[in-house]
């Protein structure tokens, strides 16, 4: 009932290309900070991406298996939870910089005793489209970090990779996608306007499945019903890990799921993480392996 999970695809080798240009802009500019902490995934993941500072995160024990990649350097060190930060522990650290989120407002005043903070605002509540808001965030942080050069860098070749993923998927014969995550052996969380997801989609030219309303984060909660209502026979479906085995061994006995039109077709694929809340590195990461997983069962 389930395909097999799909390997990871180019990523790791544009990843490489990228080290010639990124050692050329870190001569060129002296970094601000050289100890940043932040609470945000996709805030570590820029930083590591464009060869940034940084020297803890939030949660550092879960980022395999919300992540996926990039790696987590070696002697990156784990704050905790992001709700329940090991205050002591980051103090003790004497970061430069704390780099955080609207979502941990409550936090900032006691972060803001132990360093100064960058607050980068991609999911405010506003309900604007993602991906744009976190170009314009991330090309911020690199001139407040003074590395504007390595950050503007680095987007260009996410623009490559869009551009490349594009091209290959316009070769392809064209459907429409449904991506989500289940909760449970009921339920799932199906993304679309105006999350990070949907601008992904957008920039590959790849229509979405899933026109209902979406919340800011870009997704939906729906039950397996709503999943059978808009997905149509041709619908490529994307379901996104990590998934609790007790869920997938009791949904692959359930009649509905059985029932669904991208089950019948076998156009079901199943994708490593890929941060849906996160910025522009996991927008790529989604975009290139999409692109392979589609390329997979054309």
């Amino acid at each position: 009932m389930f395909p097999d999970r799909l390997p990871l695809s180019r990523r790791a080798v544009i990843a490489s290309l990228a080290v010639v240009p990124l050692a050329l802009s870190a001569r060129a500019e002296a970094p601000r900070f050289r100890r940043i902490a932040t609470l945000d995934y996709a805030v570590a993941a820029t930083l590591i991406e464009t060869g940034g500072a940084l020297a803890a995160v939030a949660e550092a024990a879960d980022w395999d298996k919300w992540m996926g990649a990039p790696a987590l350097p070696a002697g990156v060190v784990n704050l905790g939870s992001a709700w329940e930060v090991n205050f002591e522990l980051l103090a003790a650290l004497k970061p430069d910089l704390i780099i955080t989120t609207p979502y941990l407002d409550a936090l900032l005043p006691k972060l803001k005793d132990i360093a100064p903070c960058l607050r980068i605002s991609v999911f405010d509540g506003s309900g604007e489209p993602v991906l744009p808001k976190a170009i314009a965030e991330t090309r911020r942080m690199g001139d407040y970090l003074g590395a504007s050069a390595a950050i503007s860098a680095y987007l260009d070749r996410s623009d490559q990779l869009f551009a490349d993923c594009r091209s290959r998927l316009a070769r392809l014969p064209e459907r429409d996608l449904l991506l989500f995550y289940l909760i449970d052996d009921r339920h799932a969380y199906v993304y679309g306007a105006p999350g990070l997801y949907q601008g992904a989609l957008d920039r590959l030219g790849v229509k979405n499945a899933w026109t209902s309303p979406c919340n800011y984060w870009g997704f939906a909660m729906t039950g397996l019903e709503g999943l059978g209502a808009a997905a149509g026979d041709s619908t490529h479906a994307i379901l996104f890990e990590p998934t609790p085995r007790d869920v997938m061994a009791k949904i692959g006995q359930s009649p509905i799921w059985q029932a669904l039109p991208f089950n019948r077709t076998g156009r079901l694929s199943i994708l490593p993480p890929a941060l849906a809340y996160g910025m522009v590195t996991e927008a790529t990461r989604f975009a290139d392996l999409l692109t392979s997983a589609i390329e997979a069962r054309s």
